[in-house]
């Protein structure tokens, strides 16, 4: 028997309504320029922080630089992606064999507040060819995942060429040609400008590891405050903000 909606809505009844979830392409790169608005008009840039960055015909080509500070990030608008069924972020990569990036998810607690939280994943076992990348959004244990701030790519472990393309979320977790491993949580305080750096991170430290800094590598900058031989400069803005929390770790 047919009972109509507005029947049952006078019988009290709600009427459940749930839009299907659609793929929501964040950054086409279709633009001009490597630096510019993505297609949720949020900020995205390398901070030339590349040794070569292009785009072309909806890619984005770029070649890291071999001190490790290159990165590339997509800023988001405090996206609510577990409240629109999102389950995963995709994109189509092309980079050298056998090479492997971080990608790193910011978020807020409340799109208010001033602090966002990041959390790691590493991407491995990259083939050569053009192939589909997809991170589950469950690989961020305890990132909100209704108050996404942004996307950052780095820790390069190959210096030749990469290409990005169709970066977007996906609302199944679609079968992955790469693999992730889950990273450590540290919260960070995010700052305007990325004209901060650190002099010295040792990279051929044991406690160095994928992007982490860690207490010692901390102390190590804060006593000698001169590069050394295996020390980079990396942005404030994107890795070296983490290292504020870091001063005092019974605190966090």
């Amino acid at each position: 028997m047919f009972i109509s909606n507005t029947l049952l809505g006078l019988l009290g009844f709600t009427i459940a309504v749930y839009a299907q979830c659609s793929n929501l392409l964040i950054d086409d790169f279709s633009r001009p320029t490597p630096s510019g608005f993505n297609n949720l008009t949020s900020w995205t840039s390398d901070d030339n922080s590349m040794s070569s960055i292009a785009l072309a015909g909806g890619s984005l080509s770029f070649t890291p630089k071999p001190d490790h500070s290159s990165y590339f990030y997509e800023t988001l608008p405090c996206y609510q992606a577990a409240t629109q069924g999102y389950k995963a972020l995709s994109l189509t990569v092309k980079g050298p064999k056998d090479a492997s990036f971080m990608v790193e998810i910011q978020t807020k607690q409340a799109c208010t507040d001033n602090e966002y939280q990041s959390q790691w994943v590493i991407i491995s076992g990259l083939t050569g060819s053009v192939q589909a990348v997809s991170i589950s959004l469950s690989s961020f244990p305890g990132a909100n995942l209704d108050g996404i701030t942004g996307f950052v790519w780095s820790t390069y472990s190959q210096f030749s060429g990469y290409e990005f393309s169709n970066v977007r979320f996906t609302c199944n977790e679609e079968a992955a040609s790469s693999s992730t491993s889950a990273s450590r949580s540290i919260s960070a305080s995010p700052v305007a400008s990325t004209s901060y750096f650190v002099d010295c991170v040792n990279f051929t430290s044991p406690l160095f590891k994928f992007g982490h800094l860690f207490q010692d590598d901390y102390s190590l900058w804060q006593q000698q405050r001169q590069p050394l031989v295996n020390c980079v400069r990396l942005s404030y803005s994107s890795v070296i903000a983490r290292l504020v929390k870091l001063q005092q770790p019974s605190h966090r």
